[in-house]
């Protein structure tokens, strides 16, 4: 998969639970219909935490995302970052195709 980056935020430190922060946001993209099903919902597609500790949004590239929508889901992901007493939270958002697996193996 190649990766598109999008749009960067934050800065990389060691002293923040990424893992945490994107766990407790989950909920809050699902109220807010960020993520992307079979056509409908929004942008995401995925997401995880790097080997470089920064957050990675995958967004789908075929649905259309401006620089005010990864501003709205920076936002929630800070929103929950400042709950566990951090900030500047280190998010890089790629703009990729949805994975097709082959299901005839």
């Amino acid at each position: 998969m190649s990766r598109n980056i999008y749009a960067t935020y934050g800065t990389v430190r060691h002293n923040q639970d990424l893992d945490e922060i994107l766990r407790s946001a989950k909920e809050e993209f699902k109220e807010k219909d960020f993520y992307h099903w079979d056509g409908g919902g929004g942008p995401i597609f995925g997401h995880g935490v790097d080997y470089l500790r920064c957050i990675e949004i995958y967004l789908y590239d075929e649905f259309p995302v401006t620089r005010a929508t990864t501003d709205e889901i920076y936002q929630v992901i800070e929103a929950h970052a400042r709950e566990t007493g951090t900030n500047d939270t280190p998010v890089i958002f790629i703009r990729a195709g949805l994975i097709k697996l082959d299901t005839r193996i």
